[in-house]
């Protein structure tokens, strides 16, 4: 990533949320509740993509820990997977819904009284049992697999 690259990252996914919830929060009156978007990479941080999974987690983090602070606000992490969107243009399929589909499994969480979900079941599983494997195959795993994304996005080899 280029210096631009991971200023824009960092400004859309973190400092941008961040924000804007600060700014929202003395017009919500109960019941409100605050849909933070952040990702299984806070969970399982995936080679070659540091910045977006560090931004993820504060995502998480700052939903937590705002979660604690108000009382007449709710506040959920939403853990997501890979969903097909305006940003991820690869086809849907089970385990890459619409976002239209995944919004709908959001909505059908929100109430739960858990403040970090994973609301699109075949995410939950399939996080279920990747936190399940040893950590040096995991991550042996998961380099593999970026590589070949890379390759086949980029056409190009990574190292």
């Amino acid at each position: 990533m280029t210096g631009q690259q991971i200023q824009d990252t960092i400004a859309l996914n973190t400092i941008f949320p961040t924000k804007l919830t600060r700014q929202i929060l003395p017009y919500l009156h109960s019941p409100a509740l605050i849909l933070n978007v952040s990702s299984y990479t806070a969970l399982l941080p995936p080679p070659y993509l540091a910045v977006y999974a560090g931004t993820k987690a504060h995502n998480n983090a700052f939903s937590q820990s705002l979660a604690q602070e108000l009382s007449n606000v709710g506040v959920i992490s939403l853990l997501t997977g890979s969903v097909n969107s305006g940003s991820n243009r690869k086809p849907v399929s089970f385990m890459r819904p619409s976002a239209e589909t995944y919004a709908k499994h959001v909505l059908k969480a929100v109430g739960c009284g858990r403040r970090v979900i994973m609301p699109y079941w075949p995410h939950l599983i399939q996080t279920f049992f990747l936190l399940r494997i040893p950590g040096a195959l995991l991550e042996r795993a998961m380099k593999t697999e970026m590589k070949k994304e890379l390759n086949s996005a980029y056409g190009q080899k990574s190292e």
